[in-house]
């Protein structure tokens, strides 16, 4: 059993202060902020039904709420391979 089945979500507005001090061997800047972008109306459309459907096969609720503040957070990262952070 999951210790949480009320999970909330949102879509990044800004990059997330976290993905400083990531890296990763396949973006151009070897970070994850190189290429951050928000989702698109679609995008977050498709992330809507697709927590919608997941809601319906498991016993989980999804509630959207606003900014960079969910339990899920969505944006898009143009990466491939494998990621490290650093520890400071």
């Amino acid at each position: 059993a999951w210790s949480k089945s009320a999970l909330t979500y949102s879509f990044n507005t800004s990059a997330p202060a976290e993905y400083t001090g990531v890296s990763t061997d396949n973006t151009p800047s070897g970070t994850l902020t190189a290429g951050w972008s928000a989702l698109d109306g679609a995008e977050q459309a498709a992330v809507r039904r697709v927590l919608s459907s997941l809601s319906d096969l498991a016993p989980l609720s999804f509630t959207e709420v606003a900014g960079n503040a969910g339990d899920l957070r969505f944006n898009v990262v143009p990466i491939s391979g494998t990621t490290t952070r650093s520890e400071e």
